[in-house]
């Protein structure tokens, strides 16, 4: 140990020195010297490494990769100022080799050629012409990856007493034999804290760590010294900030009891439980530094309300379809206990059509938290609908009741009650409708964004049945069930491989006795693009669509981000309705094709895709389709 510690002690001195002697060589020269007007462009080769974390560290490292198209914006940097960051770079590359493990590794780093410690190498730079370009080599002999001896963990680093609780060493992410990377060795103390908080150590810390490499042997021991505090309960919530906000509808969301055992996940579901309400632009939540007398842990919330009122409005356009246009206003905290009220309209059918066939909804929603349970909604909605399409005339007022709840922190679950007056109109034959549905939906959602996924997936079934013994006026029974994933490979974000797909089936009456809003329909902007909006699937006589009782569509895309706000998507959509209840591949499934562009927002992407059918059949498509709207496709 004594000639291992010589020995680092040695290189050390050598390092320390030969920097110093740069630095005052630079500066007595910048000093002497007026300054230049010299400006050098600069390209840094870093040599390959086999280790492709090591090579990524270097890369990450480096100042001068960095700058190097700034400076070549700017004109270039001054010799002085370029060698200043030669220099510092140089000691960068040899921290990213110990972050690495590689403790006997070396770096050297030319300027032109020359060694960074040349005699006169600042004026041979100068002595360049203006805006040369000068080579900047790094070479690396990493030398052998140090790997982890023993990992102990101690209350006491001087006395080597066995860290009390102790934390089970076969869970650590470290591990005897794994290299000796610092990252691993930084992400191991932070596994240990958390284990140790798990157990109701709310002051867990590790204040020191031990690490101690053998020069001869290629290996690193390490000792962390944890502490863990003393153990705690749960103690009261003091919540601040409220202005609306009934303060005991807050308390009644707290999802603890003082006194019970604590636990840190209950301080993250507390500002979650907050959060989600949506009526808050911040919640901070912030646990005491000490216990009080009863060896509760003090917690204090506080929060800053929203403005209570919201409005917002937007629109889209379909070569097929025309301009749609929306607009909505509401409450967000109407009775001092998160209740939302919205009222929404929208106009249809824009351009496309004469005044008299555009399509019209007025809408007003209502939503109360916690009804009954903590985190259980009751939305009650009232709908007045005018639809025109391709494939009929509706004419509706519906209402629904639902409760929706968590099931877990990705499953959500909704049930309700709709009862429909409508009156549809499909070719010369119009009908009446009272229809009485048992709504049912369950969310899987495990997306990393709500409105722009890059990685995860989300699946989601809706089941609805119109039972004629609950007095509707056609017996028969809806099931569709969507899914799509994300998957963007290790790039954050820059390309994103997204795919959806959709399967629906109808049940129960003949295709005549359903009313034509509820059969399913393919093709347009929300479903296959390029093709005709409900253009796929069977037909009347007449060749406008009829619609069927079942359906098989999907989506596959391929997201590049080019830009921080732009991006370009190629797609390919697929689809076909089928008369039968379920897809029995008579017809052939239709494509589409194109390539969009998204702009990125606050709000959400803004789409403009353009699209071409592959496979229609005669009347099924369009030369092209033109797409413009707010948010990702799907």
């Amino acid at each position: 140990m004594p000639e291992r510690a010589r020995q680092t002690s040695s290189d050390l001195s050598r390092r320390v020195s030969r920097r110093f002697g740069r630095i005052a060589s630079f500066t007595a020269i910048t000093i002497a010297v007026p300054l230049s007007t010299w400006a050098l462009t600069y390209e840094v080769t870093i040599q390959e490494v086999d280790d492709e974390q090591l090579a990524e560290a270097l890369r990450v490292s480096s100042n001068l990769l960095t700058l190097q198209d700034d400076a070549e914006e700017q004109g270039g940097v001054e010799p002085d100022v370029l060698l200043r960051q030669v220099d510092a770079d140089e000691d960068r590359f040899a921290a990213a080799l110990r972050s690495e493990g590689y403790y006997s590794g070396s770096v050297s780093v030319t300027v032109d050629g020359f060694a960074l410690d040349s005699d006169g190498l600042l004026d041979r730079l100068r002595a360049l012409p203006d805006d040369s370009s000068v080579a900047i080599d790094v070479s690396v002999d990493p030398g052998p990856q140090y790997i982890v001896s023993s990992i102990d963990l101690v209350s006491n680093l001087e006395t080597g007493a066995p860290m009390t609780p102790l934390v089970n060493r076969s869970i650590l992410p470290l591990q005897p034999g794994d290299p000796a990377r610092a990252v691993s060795v930084l992400n191991t103390e932070s596994f240990i804290v958390s284990r140790v908080e798990m157990l109701g150590y709310p002051f867990a810390a590790v204040p020191e760590r031990r690490a101690v490499v053998d020069l001869t042997e290629h290996t690193m021991a390490l000792t962390f010294e944890g502490v863990s505090g003393p153990l705690a309960t749960m103690g009261p919530v003091t919540i601040q900030g409220e202005e609306r906000t009934n303060p005991e509808f807050l308390q009644n969301r707290v999802p603890f009891e003082p006194g019970d055992p604590y636990r840190p996940e209950e301080i993250t579901e507390l500002r979650n439980r907050f959060s989600d309400l949506g009526i808050f632009s911040v919640v901070d939540v912030d646990p005491a530094d000490e216990l009080n007398a009863d060896g509760q842990l003090p917690v204090t919330v506080t929060v800053q309300e929203r403005p209570p009122r919201f409005f917002g409005f937007g629109g889209s356009y379909a070569t097929s379809e025309g301009i749609s246009a929306n607009a909505y206003w509401g409450h967000r905290n109407l009775f001092g206990n998160a209740e939302q009220l919205r009222i929404s309209g929208e106009v249809g059918n824009i351009l496309e059509n004469s005044v008299t066939d555009y399509s019209y909804l007025l809408g007003l929603s209502f939503t109360k938290p916690d009804f009954l349970r903590v985190e259980q909604n009751l939305n009650l909605s009232l709908d007045a609908t005018r639809e025109v399409d391709n494939a009929f005339l509706r004419r509706a007022v519906q209402g629904t009741v639902s409760l929706e709840r968590p099931i877990t922190d990705e499953i959500t679950a909704s049930l309700g009650l709709s009862i429909e007056q409508s009156r549809v109109t499909q070719g010369d034959e119009t009908n009446e409708f009272f229809l009485v549905s048992l709504p049912a939906t369950v969310n899987w959602d495990t997306t990393d964004d709500l409105l722009d996924p890059h990685e995860g997936f989300r699946l989601g079934l809706d089941f609805r049945p119109f039972p004629s013994f609950l007095g509707s006026s056609s017996d028969f029974y809806i099931t569709r069930l969507d899914g799509s994933i994300y998957e963007d490979f290790g790039t954050d974000g820059e390309f994103v491989v997204a795919a959806r797909g959709a399967i629906g089936s109808i049940f129960g009456d003949s295709n005549a006795d359903i009313p034509a809003n509820y059969r399913f329909y393919a093709g347009g902007g929300g479903s296959v693009r390029g093709y005709q909006f409900q253009g796929i699937g069977p037909r009347q006589p007449d060749g406008d669509p009829e619609g069927g009782r079942s359906l098989i569509e999907g989506s596959l895309e391929l997201r590049w981000r080019f830009a921080e706000d732009f991006g370009v998507v190629p797609f390919v959509d697929f689809g076909q309705v089928y008369s039968s209840s379920y897809p029995d591949f008579e017809e052939e499934l239709q494509f589409g094709a194109g390539v969009g562009l998204r702009y990125y927002t606050s709000f959400g992407p803004v789409r403009f895709d353009v699209a071409f059918p592959l496979n229609p059949r005669d009347g099924d498509g369009e030369d092209f389709a033109f797409y413009v709207s707010l948010g990702q496709s799907f």
